[in-house]
């Protein structure tokens, strides 16, 4: 279970830490940072990342998450924020056998439905 995630530079969040439970459900209104976390989190786990979403692009990404009370750091360095390891720390490799899927909504025209 994840229990928190720390995320810096990434889209909205500057310096931001959330605190998850067992069961969390994210609500709140438009740009309240619900598809940021979303999304650091693919970034996390499967180093999927838009160069648009890096806020500073002179300052690295920075991501830590606590997952079963073990501290996970992944570091994507500029100028192409690549998986930076000599920065990142902890047990890294107990993370290849998790998995996270993101599907971002993507709104469809009505024409897109017509006649398939």
């Amino acid at each position: 279970m994840i229990d928190h995630v720390h995320i810096k530079n990434f889209m909205a969040f500057k310096d931001e830490t959330v605190v998850l439970g067992n069961h969390t459900l994210f609500i709140g209104t438009s740009a309240s940072g619900k598809t940021t976390l979303l999304r650091a989190l693919d970034l996390f786990f499967n180093h999927a990342l838009d160069v648009q979403d890096v806020r500073n692009k002179r300052k690295a990404i920075t991501i830590e998450c606590s997952i079963d009370e073990t501290t996970y750091k992944k570091v994507f360095a500029p100028p192409h924020y690549t998986f930076d390891p000599k920065h990142s720390k902890g047990p890294l490799e107990n993370l290849v056998k998790m998995k996270f899927l993101y599907l971002p909504s993507t709104p469809h025209a009505l024409p897109h439905f017509i006649n398939q």
